[in-house]
């Protein structure tokens, strides 16, 4: 087997700009922003909290991480 390397910017210079189009289409369908990441994480936090208070109100057992239950 033989691998070539070339630089991402050799690539681009390589492909046709229809390539490209495709390829920036791909990746805004696919791959999820850092700012929806952190929206998620922070709203997914917000409810852990939220779960986790309206648990100790209700002297409920708290949801473990795999969802089953913990005594308290």
């Amino acid at each position: 087997m033989e691998v070539l390397v070339i630089s991402k910017y050799d690539f681009y210079r390589l492909i046709d700009t229809r390539t490209q189009a495709l390829m920036r289409e791909y990746a805004e369908r696919t791959y999820l922003d850092e700012t929806l990441i952190r929206k998620t994480i922070h709203e997914q936090n917000q409810w852990d909290k939220y779960r986790d208070n309206l648990a100790d109100e209700l002297e409920l057992p708290r949801p473990s991480p795999r969802g089953s239950t913990t005594p308290r």
